[in-house]
């Protein structure tokens, strides 16, 4: 059995950039999620945030959104 190592990220919004109706730029995330692809890393799952648990993450309003990301550790 593999051992694993995670990450969580937060993308950060960019108000008035090409992208979704929250202002994120979808074309940075995928960029970045490629290059973290190429590294090993594999998304996990995604998960939407609603404004209360933006405060409880300590997000500052930061990201709709977190993902998870896992890789095997070697």
């Amino acid at each position: 059995m593999g051992k694993w190592e995670y990450k969580i990220i937060a993308p950060m919004m960019a108000p008035g950039r090409i992208g979704d109706e929250a202002g994120y730029d979808a074309h940075d995330a995928f960029e970045e999620l490629k290059k973290l692809g190429l590294d090993g890393w594999e998304l996990v799952d995604v998960v939407k945030l609603s404004g209360d648990e933006w405060v409880y993450y300590n997000l500052d309003q930061t990201a709709p959104f977190i993902l998870f990301l896992k890789r095997e550790l070697t």
